[in-house]
C-alpha cells in the first residue's frame, strides 16, 4: 500500500474482461473500505483494504479563518503574553485581510503598529491595506511616514499613477530608483514618462531595464509580471515567451494580479505583481 493505492494478486487462469464485483464504503471518519471478490471463484481470497482519509480537501479559507478566530479568543482571553501582542495584531490582520475582511484588517494593524510602533514595514502595510478600501489620501499619507524607503515609495508612486497624477507619480519613482534601482522600479518609471509623452526616454529605460542575462525562472513572480511588460513593450518576443512559459509552469498565468504590481512581502512570501510589502509574512 503506497499512497493510497494497492494491489490484488489474482491466481490464474485470469481471463480479459473478467468480471470483479466491487463493494466500497467511506466512514465518518472518510476512511475508504473496499471489498473485492471474483464471482464463481470462492476458492479466491477475497480483497479487503481500508484507505486512511484517502481524499482530502483543505479550504486555506477557512484554515485562515479558524486561526485568525483562535488568536481573538487567545487575546481576549489573555493568554498572549504581553510581548507577543503585537505580532498576534499583525497576523490577525494579515488573515483578516487573505479573507477579504478590509477593515478589520486595518484595525488590528493599527493595534499592531499601537505595540510595534510606526515601522516602515507596518507603514507600507498601512498604505496598501488603505488603498485596498478605497482610503487614497490616507494611502498616500501612509506611504509617506514610512519614509524614504523603496517599497513604500513603489507602491505611492503606482498608486499616483494609476490615478493618473502621472507629474507627482515621476517624483516618487525617481526618488525610489535613486535609493534602490532594479529592473522593476526603472519599467515603472518608463511607464510613467511614456504615459507624459516622454517616449523616447522611456524606451530608453525599456531597454536598460531588459539588458543582460534574464533568466525566468530564476525570477520572483512579481519581477517576471514586470517584466514581461517591458518585454511586450518593445516587441520581445522570445522573451515574452520565456516568461508566459514560465508562468503557466507555475500556474499563475490565470491567477488575478494583486492589484497590479505591488512589489511582495520581503519579510516572507513574494506575492502578487506590485512590490507589496503586504500579503504574507
Amino acid at each position: 500500500y503506497v499512497s493510497g493505492q494497492s494491489i490484488w494478486t489474482l491466481p490464474a487462469p485470469v481471463r480479459k474482461g473478467e468480471a470483479l464485483d466491487l463493494a466500497w464504503h467511506i466512514d465518518e471518519n472518510q476512511c475508504l473500505e473496499l471489498n473485492l471478490e471474483r464471482p464463481g471463484h470462492a476458492d479466491t481470497e477475497p480483497f479487503h483494504h481500508r484507505f486512511v482519509a484517502p481524499i482530502a480537501h483543505i479550504d486555506h479559507g477557512q484554515v485562515a479563518r479558524c486561526r485568525m478566530l483562535e488568536r481573538e479568543q487567545a487575546i481576549r482571553e489573555d493568554r498572549v503574553p504581553k510581548a507577543e501582542l503585537g505580532d498576534a495584531f499583525l497576523a490577525i490582520a494579515k488573515d483578516a485581510r487573505s479573507l477579504g475582511e478590509d477593515e478589520k484588517a486595518l484595525h488590528f494593524l493599527s493595534l499592531a503598529i499601537m505595540e510595534h510602533g510606526a515601522t516602515q514595514y507596518l507603514m507600507n502595510l498601512r498604505g496598501l491595506y488603505r488603498e485596498s478600501v478605497g482610503d487614497k489620501e490616507g494611502a498616500e499619507q501612509s506611504y509617506r511616514a514610512a519614509g524614504d524607503w523603496d517599497p513604500s515609495l513603489f507602491n505611492l508612486a503606482l498608486m499616483q499613477t494609476n490615478a493618473d497624477h502621472h507629474d507627482e507619480a515621476l517624483k516618487s519613482i525617481e526618488k525610489c530608483v535613486e535609493v534602490s534601482p532594479s529592473r522593476a522600479h526603472t519599467i515603472l518609471k518608463a511607464q510613467i514618462l511614456d504615459k507624459l509623452g516622454r517616449t523616447h526616454e522611456a524606451r530608453l529605460l525599456y531597454e536598460d531595464s531588459l539588458a543582460g542575462v534574464i533568466e525566468p525562472p530564476a525570477c520572483e513572480d512579481w519581477q517576471l509580471y514586470w517584466l514581461l511588460r517591458a518585454a511586450r513593450h518593445l516587441g520581445r518576443n522570445d522573451l515574452v515567451n520565456a516568461i508566459e512559459d514560465e508562468q503557466k509552469e507555475r500556474g499563475v498565468k490565470k491567477r488575478v494580479a494583486q492589484r497590479q504590481g505591488v512589489l511582495p512581502d520581503q519579510s516572507a512570501d513574494a506575492v502578487g505583481a506590485r512590490f507589496r510589502l503586504a500579503s504574507n509574512g
